[in-house]
């Protein structure tokens, strides 16, 4: 990260903003998680802080600034439980295959 920022601050510079996927995404500086909202070159803006139950705080310059996986994005997945009846099964998989190899012709 580039300079200081307070623990209000919605914008901030970071070294190369190349490396961070397409906005909207998450990051974590020291223990404090934020989504980021816009991206322009190496400015982070529109970003939310204290998200996932984290505290806003002050972070220095130099910081690291790290996009990862958190508990968050590890909720938000749909489980198998929760798909359910829309899956296939292995033999339902393999009949199918079955079916399409017998009616192609080479």
């Amino acid at each position: 990260m580039v300079g200081d920022i307070a623990d209000s601050a919605t914008l901030f510079y970071v070294e190369d903003g190349s490396i961070f996927p397409a906005a909207p995404f998450m990051i974590t500086i020291d223990a404090e998680l934020m989504q980021v909202n816009t991206i322009l070159g190496n400015l982070f803006s529109d970003v939310m802080r204290a998200q996932e139950g984290t505290a806003a705080a002050s972070h220095a310059a130099e910081s690291l600034v790290e996009n990862r996986w958190t508990a968050g994005m590890y909720s938000n997945l749909v489980s198998q439980d929760e798909i359910g009846d829309d899956l296939v099964t292995q033999a339902e998989f393999d009949a199918h295959l079955a079916e399409k190899a017998s009616q192609s012709t080479l």
